[in-house]
């Protein structure tokens, strides 16, 4: 009796010493394209940091430490790059059969992944059929293909909800929000179900605060609504101070471009810029060149070499773009005279014709 209690109080003491355990052993191959000597990195995404690197050897790589609680992680190598959830275990991360699990959240995200999988599986195999069914219309056919992108989506999305619902609270339930994130950018109704679902954890995952942040400047910055003024202090070429409202509201069409030096797509629209500034430039109409996420000299130098002569602010950095809820650029955007949006995200021919709209040409 004794000894049947002696070893059933071992047993207990063994589960709660694993249970109190805060190590961890991530073991891992590599993708195909990953030759042995490559460095892996174990990156915070929450601070956004690299916190250990080990080296990949014979196609394979590992890490150990200490977890404390649970946090999502990823491990990168070059333009690879596989988020998984850093926790207490035995983790393992499989880059060439995009297989994980191994410890209690990771498992939860395997079983997600998989479910995910077999429904994209079906829909491309359905997308297939679709395809080489000679005996459909080219106008039914893309009927279908329409369909079935938003039958596609819906189920994906219903898993989504469902793990989210399970797992508010976690870093599972991070993840699969923050990887659902891209695809809610133009459905804020969409964003606002899951983010109904999320729990204190989840709402307080830097992606989804930020993504909420955009959202809610999104709203306010919709076609319609009045435009959010702002002040960048060396943002005029002199370096003296330069705010929005300075050309904003004055009872013309404002053609606003945010752009950077370095976009390509951005130099790309400056031709089309060019030609309607050129055209209905004068007491109604004239266009303003917002330079954002780029460096001054570089900014005065591309505009120059691109002939931008409208007026011009720079240096405005991440102040406008995250006023106006800007993910990407070009954003290019037409005002009113008094202030209120007309158009975004105008690009292309779309440019010439907007402006004409608005000033009844």
């Amino acid at each position: 009796m004794k000894r049947s209690i002696l070893i059933a109080a071992m047993a207990l003491f063994s589960i709660a010493s694993l249970a109190q355990s805060k190590e961890f052993t991530i073991t891992g191959t590599a993708p195909g394209g990953v030759s042995d000597g490559t460095k892996a990195y174990l990156y915070d995404i929450v601070s956004r940091k690299s916190i250990d690197s080990t080296i990949v050897s014979d196609g394979k790589f590992e890490f150990k430490g200490k977890a404390e609680g649970s946090s999502v992680y990823s491990v990168t190598m070059g333009r690879y790059d596989r988020p998984f959830i850093l926790e207490a275990g035995n983790i393992y991360i499989d880059f060439v059969n995009q297989k994980i699990g191994g410890s209690p959240l990771n498992d939860i995200l395997a079983k997600y992944e998989k479910e995910s999988g077999e429904i994209q599986a079906s829909a491309s195999a359905e997308r297939q059929k679709i395809g080489s069914d000679k005996s459909v219309s080219e106008t039914d056919r893309l009927i279908m293909m329409c369909e079935l992108v938003v039958k596609t989506n819906g189920k994906l999305t219903e898993i989504a909800l469902g793990y989210l619902k399970e797992n508010k609270n976690n870093a599972a339930g991070a993840l699969i929000f923050n990887t659902n994130i891209r695809g809610f950018m133009d459905h804020k109704e969409l964003f606002d179900k899951f983010y109904s679902l999320a729990g204190e954890y989840v709402r307080n995952f830097p992606p989804v605060k930020e993504a909420l942040i955009k959202f809610n400047a999104l709203e306010k910055t919709r076609v319609g609504m009045p435009f959010v003024d702002f002040t960048i202090k060396n943002g005029n070429l002199d370096g003296s101070s330069v705010s929005f409202s300075d050309y904003i509201g004055k009872g013309k069409y404002i053609l606003v471009d945010f752009w950077a030096s370095w976009c390509a797509p951005c130099k790309a629209e400056i031709p089309n810029i060019a030609a309607v500034y050129n055209e209905f430039k004068g007491d109604k109409f004239d266009v303003l060149s917002i330079a954002v996420w780029d460096e001054r000299e570089k900014t005065i130098k591309s505009a120059k070499e691109h002939n931008v002569i409208w007026n011009q602010i720079i240096d405005a950095q991440k102040i406008p773009t995250g006023l106006y809820g800007i993910s990407g650029i070009p954003q290019i955007m037409l005002f009113g005279p008094d202030g209120k949006i007309v158009a975004k995200g105008i690009r292309g021919e779309n440019i010439r014709k907007a402006v004409a709209d608005a000033l009844g040409k």
